[in-house]
């Protein structure tokens, strides 16, 4: 490994260690037809929730890196819901959209040439249509993602980590909803709110 390619803190790393992360996920869901450019009220409870879903995977995982680096497929007449799903994520963060035409253009953006990217963990949002052609450019192999991504799929995330000189040493995909069920306590404490409110309601105790 490249010392100089390896920012101060990592160069204690072993070589392969993953140093850099691309979560790539599709937008958050559609709007009716009285708005079919933007998202869904359900669209837009996802896109609020993402911070969170991130933060926990990667608390989960061990990476340590909040996103720094934010690019979404570029606005059209027919949709802005990619850089939508990404707008509270970036008004938490304080960072820029950064929108791109064509997956060359995402990975032109992420890994240069010049100059080495300075980022750690960037989100890449996507249609679905091209969600897996944005995946393959950014390196996965065929073999390692599903053959297609269903029409009606929201919550599948490929996470692809890559070594200080770029290259790919893992990639996985996982349907958030799925790790977030998971990742819940094994058991909650569950209060009968109308039995409560019979007691509340009930005869005063004898003095």
């Amino acid at each position: 490994m490249d010392s100089d390619l390896i920012p101060a803190d990592l160069r204690g790393l072993a070589p392969g260690k993953a140093v850099r992360r691309v979560s790539l996920l599709r937008h958050a869901e559609k709007e009716g037809r009285e708005q079919p450019t933007r998202l869904s009220s359900t669209g837009r409870l996802r896109a609020f929730a993402l911070p969170y879903l991130l933060q926990d995977l990667s608390r989960r995982d061990g990476w340590p890196w909040a996103p720094d680096c934010l690019i979404a497929a570029r606005d059209t007449s027919r949709s802005q819901r990619p850089s939508l799903t990404l707008v509270h994520l970036a008004h938490r963060l304080g960072l820029p959209v950064h929108q791109c035409r064509t997956p060359g253009e995402a990975v032109t953006r992420l890994f240069g040439p010049d100059p080495p990217p300075d980022w750690r963990h960037a989100v890449v949002v996507w249609r679905h249509t091209r969600l897996l052609a944005v995946a393959r450019a950014l390196g996965a192999p065929p073999d390692a993602l599903p053959d297609q991504w269903p029409a009606e799929l929201y919550d599948r995330i490929v996470l692809l980590d890559y070594d200080a000189r770029g290259r790919l040493v893992r990639v996985r995909c996982l349907l958030a909803d799925d790790e977030l069920e998971l990742a819940g306590p094994e058991q909650s404490t569950v209060i009968d709110c109308s039995a409560e409110q019979r007691v509340a309601s009930g005869p005063s105790p004898p003095r």
